[in-house]
């Protein structure tokens, strides 16, 4: 589109829905746990213009053979103007301002709003995350400028980021009918390795984990980092909360070809999988890093046990020079501010995440590391 053509187009727009009649008011309902809910799960849109019935806007989920979509409206959301403070959460707000910023929050609590989570978000599952797009009205339009997502609180699609850069699009009538946001969340989880070592916080990113280059990433960890924000156990085969061993399995298998170079691969379904499984087939495979040899031998995408084998974990890269803290990723993780402010907002566990670790402080005698073919 030319730049200023969307003005104009808005312009005529308004002119023909001058006389539109006035929606409907949104549902007085809150169907979010504001302790998690709120800022937990949302999706938010900075908009440069809207005009007509702009409230009709849907986020959609999952395949569109078997998509499930929400209209915005019914959502609790909130709103940030010119002089950047937040509103509270209402129930009624709508997308009719331009050069307004808006929060639309989708729901995190597993008590406050089960009808809502057992009918959309469950169904679908976590990965219903990566296949997000926005859908526009039929009866008014919204100029888009940034859209962030936020999943289980951890930035899966961050506006603000420089080599995402603005959409600058006009959704609905008049303009795009929906505008598909797989591929950039894709691009920012596969990005964040370029940011682990820039100071928390940061607008952009520049520096890379030490050794790790973002546009070559081994297959494991390409395939781990679009993990980033998943929830829930049974995607990797465990029945309850505890599923660090099998997530590290299940992208090890999915990244490598460990699993079919070595028999005798652990099995989840016969129940629970643990640091010790994964050692006695590291060690039959010979791929077993003893933990003396660690500092030395870790690369990008190998298996590593934390804190006496209590914790599996894959190794992505060195933070310092000297390698007394390292980066990485996990199932089961437990992320907090001052480890890594940019993927998680505020402490959370049983979700995938990064974290950052002290190797002398994480790492103890008993613990051991594992190639996974790279």
């Amino acid at each position: 589109m030319v730049a200023g053509n969307w003005r104009l187009l808005l312009a005529a727009l308004a002119a023909l829905l001058a006389c539109a009649p006035a929606a409907a008011a949104a549902p007085k309902r809150f169907p979010c746990d504001p302790k998690f809910g709120y800022g937990g799960n949302y999706v938010e849109l900075a908009l440069k213009a809207a005009i007509g019935t702009g409230d009709a806007v849907k986020l959609c989920f999952g395949d569109p053979a078997g998509e499930a979509c929400l209209k915005l409206s019914t959502l609790p959301a909130r709103t940030k103007g010119a002089d950047g403070v937040w509103s509270e959460w209402r129930s009624d707000v709508r997308l009719d301002r331009g050069d307004t910023t808006y929060q639309f929050a989708l729901c995190g609590s597993d008590k406050d709003d089960l009808a809502l989570w057992e009918t959309f978000h469950k169904p679908l599952g976590s990965n219903a995350w990566d296949t997000i797009r926005l859908r526009g009205s039929t009866t008014g339009a919204v100029f888009v400028d940034t859209v962030r997502v936020v999943q289980n609180r951890v930035r899966i699609l961050d506006g603000e980021r420089a080599d995402e850069g603005s959409l600058h699009m006009l959704l609905g009538l008049g303009g795009v009918a929906e505008i598909p946001l797989a591929e950039r969340i894709r691009r920012t989880k596969l990005n964040r390795v370029a940011c682990l070592n820039t100071h928390p916080g940061a607008p952009y990113c520049e520096e890379q984990v030490r050794g790790l280059n973002p546009r070559a990433l081994p297959p494991v960890i390409e395939r781990a980092l679009l993990e980033l924000g998943h929830s829930g156990s049974e995607k990797y085969g465990r029945a309850d909360d505890a599923y660090c061993s099998e997530f590290a399995l299940f992208i090890i298998e999915q990244g490598s070809a460990l699993s079919s170079e070595c028999t005798n691969v652990p099995d989840p379904s016969r129940g629970d999988l643990s640091a010790r499984h994964l050692f006695r087939w590291l060690t039959d495979c010979g791929r077993l890093i003893p933990r003396d040899q660690l500092r030395s031998e870790l690369k990008a995408g190998d298996y590593l046990s934390v804190n006496d084998r209590k914790h599996s974990t894959l190794f992505l890269g060195w933070a310092d020079a000297d390698k007394r803290f390292f980066w990485e990723i996990s199932g089961n993780n437990q992320c907090r501010p001052e480890q890594e402010t940019l993927y998680s907002s505020s402490f959370m566990s049983n979700m995938v995440c990064i974290a950052k670790r002290e190797f002398d402080g994480d790492i103890r005698d008993t613990d051991f590391g594992g190639r996974t073919g790279h």
